[in-house]
């Protein structure tokens, strides 16, 4: 999964209260993309995941949390069954997360980069 930073916005931002994103994970609550700074511990529900740094080259950024800021459950469940990044499965989920009050961030019109997040159902 790739971020775009849009024009205007190539500055991180700081959390200056929690932010409600959204994220497709498993039932299990397991990432279902997996990055060389995650592995497939599950999401714990009220508990940050482990904070990691935000890789940013040029204008995109590849590492960090990437979440969804609106609740796209129709368009977003059949984006990652037809990823090639994601085996097809039928238990993933669409999960509420907060990037909580601190947090260094980036965001374009439609996602978040966060250097951590909390699942919160």
């Amino acid at each position: 999964m790739c971020f775009n930073i849009a024009c205007g916005m190539e500055e991180a931002l700081y959390a200056k209260e929690d932010i409600e994103c959204w994220k497709i994970i498993r039932e299990d609550n397991t990432p279902v993309y997996i990055w060389t700074h995650q592995n497939d511990t599950p999401y714990i529900i009220n508990k940050l995941a482990k904070k990691v740094p935000i890789i940013k080259e040029h204008n995109f950024i590849y590492r960090g949390y990437h979440s969804s800021k609106e609740n796209y459950k129709n368009e977003l469940i059949p984006y990652a069954l037809e990823s090639s990044d994601t085996i097809l499965r039928e238990d993933l989920r669409l999960a509420r997360f907060i990037i909580p009050k601190g947090t260094r961030y980036y965001e374009n019109k439609s996602e978040y980069v966060s250097e951590t997040i909390k699942l919160i159902d």
